[in-house]
Parts: structure tokens; sequence; C-alpha cells
């Protein structure tokens, strides 16, 4: 972690690393405005100069400004200092859920309790539907970006790779498909079901992941890496 215990960016103080992502690295702070704890999402000033990752870092900033959910982490406000930018969040105490599954595999060789799994998924199903409703979609939910506070209550994070998805053409679509002759119609379905097809082909690697991760959940294989058959 580049930024040391102490070391200020406007009014928030730096008390501890929490770890290193994709977009940079994330500190446990101090608001010596307001005299709280927040995470903040340091964009390293090495990185100031990555069209990529500050476009990444400036729209998860929009997206979370955008949504007001009790399981979405919320954000702050974004602060600069020394050409360093920093969003600045909702610190979300707790462990994430591939610890979790991780855990519950060394201490019993077997996935979640399924009243576990329906409460996390629970909560996750509605902070999706709450993102869905503003036309955003996550395009990055694994288990290291859901956390779980000791509580139950569950937050997604990481919204970097997060996209804003227009349903008005899909509207549109719907509505100029109603006008067309039957064999046009079904001329456009299967052009559009052979595209799904290949777009489909293009994120199997992606679904599987996610399908992998649920099956572990559920007990049905073991945490990555650990050679353990289920039971």
């Amino acid at each position: 972690m580049s930024l040391a215990a102490g070391t200020r960016l406007g009014a928030y103080e730096v008390v501890s690393g929490l770890g290193v992502g994709g977009m940079g690295e994330v500190y446990r702070a101090r608001d010596t405005r307001l005299n709280r704890i927040v995470a903040m999402k340091v964009l390293p000033a090495a990185f100031a100069g990555d069209a990529d990752r500050l476009a990444r870092f400036t729209r998860e900033a929009q997206v979370l400004a955008s949504l007001n959910h009790p399981h979405i982490a919320a954000i702050y406000g974004v602060e600069e200092s020394d050409g360093v930018r920093a969003l600045v969040m909702e610190l979300v105490e707790g462990r994430d859920l591939s610890e979790l599954i991780d855990a519950q595999w060394k201490a019993a060789a077997r996935g979640l309790e399924l009243r576990d799994v329906l409460t996390i998924a629970r909560q996750i199903a509605e902070a999706l539907d709450a993102a869905h409703s503003q036309g955003i979609v996550h395009r990055d939910l694994k288990p290291a970006n859901v956390k779980v506070r000791d509580d139950d209550t569950v937050k997604v994070l990481d919204f970097g790779l997060a996209k804003a998805v227009e349903f008005a053409v899909v509207r549109v679509r719907a509505v100029r498909d109603a006008d067309r002759p039957s064999a046009l119609r079904r001329r456009d379905d299967d052009r559009r079901a052979r595209g799904d097809r290949a777009r489909g082909a293009g994120l199997e690697s992606t679904a599987g992941r996610h399908a992998r991760a649920r099956a572990r959940a559920a007990g049905a294989l073991p945490p990555e890496g650990s050679g353990t058959p289920p039971a």
C-alpha cells in the first residue's frame, strides 16, 4: 500500500490499508469533519494517465451516486488532492462471500447452509433489482464483490465495470415488430437468435464462473484451489 497511516487527502486521514483491487488501493480512513470511519478507494497517481482506469473510476462514482439502496455500498463523495483521486464510500465491515464460503468448507467440508444461501441471495437480488430499475448492470458480480456484515446484512460492492443500459431500445423494437408481417418477424427473430448464440459463446467463461460460485455456495463444489471433492 502506497499511502502510510496519517496521510491526509483533503479532510480524510488514512488509518490503514484494506486491500488492492483492479482500479487502485482501498484504505480505512477517518473523515475529520464528521468524525466517522469510511472506505477510501484511491487511484494511484501513476495511473492518472491511464484512460481506461480513469474511466472506470469515474463510472463507479457516477453509478454509486445514482443508487440509494440498503444493499449497495453508498458513496459519500469524491476527493482530489495533489493529483490523487479518491472515492469516499461507506465502510462495510465483515467478510466477503468468498471468504465465508471458504471458511465453511474448512470448518465442515461443505457449502453454506441453505437458509444462509437464501438470505444472502435475496439481498443480492434486491440490490441488483434496484440497479436494473435505474438501467444499470453490474457486469462484475462475484463472491469477492459481495460483503456480508456480522448482522447478516449484505452489501454489493465495486460498480467499476457497471454499464448503463438503454431499455428504450427494447421497447421500440417491440412496438416496431408488432407492425411487421409475420414472415419478416420470423426472419428477424432468427437473426437475433444467431446473434444471441454468438454473444453467449463469448460470455461462456463469465457464466461458468458464476455457475461455479453458486455451486460452491450450495456445497456442490469445493472452494477454488482446495482440491477437496464434494462430500
